[in-house]
């Protein structure tokens, strides 16, 4: 961050704070917003932190009595998430003016209208030198709606991946599930491998469940946890306005 922070997330490594330990040395998240490169790939990777955008919507429900506890009061946490927020954007603005690799991954949460409309891919271009951009591949993924879809293309190719099926959630419309796998051509680009509706990294579900004798009522499983699912009848939807 660009201020003091704390580290309160069970997501982040380890050594951050995070749970699991050895059972997830595969797992990196090493902070909430960073960039990563892999020169051999000429390849970098942009993490981005814009939980503040959707404040009221925290976890799928809200802030917590528990968080608002641990950080003292709504002002301090929203203040806090601010912090990381704008530190964000602005690894990702000063990363695009070195403008130094010329295959760039965006990871984020939100889509467009979760986050005021704002596309971090569009950021990340608009932010480079206007001679970079033609000889820069920017990919951006991000989640937080539970299914997989190409938002935009360019030249025919899939550029904004909704990519937050996973393994299913949270009920039979949230489909497909899966993942997104990326790989480089021979001229060194990275290229998209497998996405929706590719059945290789794609799949359909007819029942939502535990269990192939057990049945569920999705909905009333899922709105117990989460007001995200369109189904729930308190989902509001992205957030209105700031």
């Amino acid at each position: 961050s660009t201020e003091p922070q704390g580290y309160n997330s069970n997501a982040l490594d380890a050594d951050k704070g995070g749970v699991d330990g050895e059972l997830r040395r595969n797992w990196h998240a090493p902070d909430y917003t960073y960039y990563y490169e892999i020169p051999e790939l000429d390849f970098e990777l942009v993490a981005m932190d814009w939980n503040a955008e959707d404040f009221n919507g925290l976890g799928g429900r809200g802030h917590t009595r528990e968080q608002l506890m641990h950080c003292g009061s709504v002002d301090n946490m929203r203040q806090s998430m601010t912090a990381i927020k704008d530190a964000s954007t602005r690894v990702l603005k000063e990363r695009a003016a070195k403008a130094e690799r010329k295959n760039v991954a965006i990871l984020g949460h939100y889509p467009d209208e979760f986050q005021g409309g704002v596309n971090h891919r569009r950021m990340y271009l608009e932010s480079m030198p206007a001679e970079r951009r033609r000889d820069t591949k920017v990919f951006n993924f991000f989640g937080h709606t539970h299914n997989q879809v190409c938002r935009r293309y360019d030249k025919g190719e899939c550029v904004d991946f909704l990519t937050g099926g996973a393994g299913g959630c949270c009920s039979t419309h949230d489909t497909p599930a899966g993942f997104v796998a990326i790989s480089w051509d021979a001229s060194g680009r990275q290229v998209v491998e497998c996405f929706a509706p590719d059945g290789r990294c794609s799949v359909w579900y007819r029942r939502f469940g535990f269990g192939a004798q057990r049945k569920r009522n999705s909905t009333a499983d899922v709105c117990e946890h989460t007001l995200d699912d369109p189904t729930c009848p308190a989902n509001a939807g992205p957030p209105a306005g700031r």
